[in-house]
Order: structure tokens, then sequence, then C-alpha cells
């Protein structure tokens, strides 16, 4: 068990050097820094916060799921785990929920009519080479 932590936390790190978070100010973008790379970080952030929190969600939905299973018939734990898949659920529907109405909030400001507003697509998001149909500077450009 403590090898296969040992090797976990060794490749852990390793996907992180192939995916830069701003396009700019590195060997590999020699590009200054600007003001929309700041934009394409906090997309980023906010993307990758709400990949964590479905991640976390299903942990504790299959965590309350195998606890009322084996809950043996005790009311108690039925409803404690019960209450525990009502809380992730319902948890993971407000930070949608939050992100859906800030991004309206955000388009209906910031948009323009004539203009695909596609940031929050993955592939402009986590593709950086991905430029088609992606806002200036998302993609690799």
């Amino acid at each position: 068990t403590i090898l296969s932590f040992i090797v976990l936390f060794t490749l852990l790190p390793a996907p992180a050097f192939a995916f830069s978070l701003v396009p700019c100010g590195s060997s590999e973008y020699p590009d200054p820094c600007q003001f929309r790379h700041l934009i394409i970080l906090i997309i980023r952030l906010i993307n990758y916060l709400i990949s964590t929190a479905a991640i976390v969600a299903m942990y504790y939905i299959l965590l309350s799921g195998f606890n009322l299973i084996t809950a043996l018939g005790d009311p108690e734990k039925i409803k404690k785990n019960k209450l525990g898949i009502t809380h992730a659920v319902v948890g993971f529907a407000i930070v949608i929920l939050a992100f859906v109405f800030v991004n309206l909030l955000v388009n209906g400001i910031f948009g323009r009519p004539d203009a695909a507003r596609n940031w929050w697509s993955p592939g402009c998001i986590y593709d950086i080479t991905n430029t088609a149909g992606c806002p200036v500077g998302a993609g690799g450009s």
C-alpha cells in the first residue's frame, strides 16, 4: 500500500507539466502577459473547480449509497445516508446553477450578439491548441 502511494504521488505531478494555465510569459509562449491572459486563467480555474466539485459530489453520493446499502435496516443510518445523498446532489446543483447564473450575467453585460460565446467549452479551455470557435487568446493563438 505504501509503495502504491509513493508511485501515485511521484507520477501525479507529471500531467501538470503538460498543461499551461496561462498561454504567456514562458519559453513555450514568449508573448508578454496581458489582461486577457488573466481572464483565461480565471476561466480555467473555474472549470477546474467545477470539475473538482463534480468529483466530490460523486464521492459523497457513492459513499452515502454504500453506507445506505450496508445500514442493515437501521432507521437512523438510513435517514442519515439519504440526507447525505440529498445534500451532495443539492450542493452540486447549487454550484452548477451559480456557474450558469454568472455565465449568463457576464454574457449579458459583456457579450456581443454576433459572437459565439463558448469560452466555457472544454475545447477552448483544456485544449490550448484549439482555436476553432474560441475567443482570441483562449486557444493556441
